[in-house]
């Protein structure tokens, strides 16, 4: 998925990091045959998760289906918190 590449590229005058930006993801993984490419129409589809998933599911289960309800808990608590201090910022005229 181009995704991580395309944030990079649109993103990269706006970074001011000293570091090469490598967003390679799970790239060596699949040269190195170390994991199974997932088809085509599954990235298309936004389902490659699942299949990397099916193939590894001791490694990624965490990761895919318990840390983003974890986030989205973090976030729904954080939420009250930063609405009432955007509230407390005067308006600029």
């Amino acid at each position: 998925m181009p995704r991580q590449e395309l944030w990079t590229h649109e993103n990269f005058s706006r970074l001011h990091a000293h570091v090469i930006i490598s967003s390679t993801g799970a790239a060596f993984d699949y040269v190195a045959g170390a994991v199974p490419t997932p088809p085509r129409w599954s990235g298309r589809l936004g389902l490659e998760w699942a299949f990397r998933l099916a193939n590894d599911p001791v490694r990624l289960f965490t990761r895919y289906l318990i840390e983003p309800w974890y986030i989205l808990l973090l976030l729904m608590l954080d939420y009250p918190r930063t609405a009432t201090a955007a509230s407390c910022v005067p308006a600029r005229t």
